[in-house]
């Protein structure tokens, strides 16, 4: 999930551009996703308060059981810590 340092490390890089998607959460947050589900890209699986959220939606005609943004109050998204998904990747924000 994409972290207020991941876009400040992308400016100070130049980047000309970020992919995000906006996902819309209860009680009207929004959230800057690339995908909706978000249990490999935070720690939602190992809090056993948020386990419940785990429900099966159809995305992009597929049908997916995971938790998802959408049914996440903004306050409930910030208790999660972030994971990076790809190995290659600097994972120092892991769990933080």
């Amino acid at each position: 999930m994409p972290t207020i340092d991941t876009y400040k490390r992308a400016i100070e890089l130049a980047s000309e551009f970020s992919k995000s998607e906006l996902v819309v959460m209860k009680r009207g947050g929004m959230l800057a996703r690339h995908e909706p589900s978000i249990s490999i890209s935070t720690d939602v699986g190992d809090r056993a308060g948020f386990r419940k959220w785990k429900l099966t939606n159809v995305v992009d005609c597929v049908s997916e059981t995971d938790a998802f943004a959408s049914d996440f109050t903004p306050a409930e998204i910030k208790a999660l810590s972030p994971r990076q998904v790809f190995a290659a990747r600097d994972q120092s924000v892991n769990d933080k």
